[in-house]
């Protein structure tokens, strides 16, 4: 919870950050224009003008983050919330911090995206990715639930992926250098996810196994 709390934070602080960086500019922007105006210098007049704009970008931004952040308050505040279940450590979730792969989709499943996970955590809560394409991925007895932290900033729900594991039709494995492949076959459809995890040692893939063929509903 508290490495989300700080992941919220920085929202606030990026928010604030941006808009005294906004209101600095805007200041000597506007007195750019003055001065230019008074002494009938063109140049500087124009160039303050532009800065305005500037300033008003800076703005844009700092409002845009400091909704945002009050929108990921609200929702880690909300016991309910995948947030909290999850980043917060409110249920038991084995994690997987994982990286969009979408070159290692096959055709028969090319409309589901394929998970390539770099890193694992088993246990409590998660750890935030880094990457435009990062994922975090938590598995349970009852669901797998995916987020990207990165394009959900706000931790809302409705940006959570959740697959339930009663959908699951079965698991395979396969040992690769470096990575064990989990594929994940589902019931009511002919596409499958491909998780590959990276590992580095003989008790990580026993680990990585156990954990997927828990998941799996006969």
């Amino acid at each position: 919870m508290e490495e989300l709390k700080k992941k919220i934070n920085d929202l606030k602080k990026q928010a604030n950050t941006s808009n005294i960086v906004g209101a600095v500019i805007l200041v000597a922007s506007i007195a750019g224009w003055l001065i230019g105006t008074l002494k009938k210098i063109k140049a500087l007049s124009g160039f303050s003008i532009i800065f305005i704009i500037v300033s008003v970008v800076f703005f844009i931004i700092g409002i845009s983050k400091f909704l945002t952040y009050k929108k990921a308050n609200k929702n880690i505040n909300n016991n309910s919330s995948y947030a909290n279940k999850t980043y917060g450590g409110l249920e038991e979730y084995s994690h997987f911090v994982a990286y969009l792969n979408k070159k290692a989709q096959t055709a028969k499943n090319a409309a589901v995206n394929t998970l390539s996970a770099l890193t694992s955590v088993f246990g409590f809560g998660g750890v935030f990715v880094s990457g435009q394409n990062g994922w975090d991925v938590f598995v349970n007895k009852n669901n797998i639930i995916l987020n990207c932290p990165n394009k959900n900033e706000s931790f809302s729900d409705n940006k959570f992926k959740i697959v339930e594991t009663s959908k699951i039709k079965k698991v395979d494995f396969e040992t690769l250098k470096g990575i064990e492949r989990v594929k994940i076959s589902m019931r009511d459809t002919e596409k499958i996810f491909v998780i590959d995890v990276i590992i580095k040692s003989i008790e990580e893939i026993e680990i990585v196994r156990e954990t997927f063929k828990s998941i799996v509903v006969n």
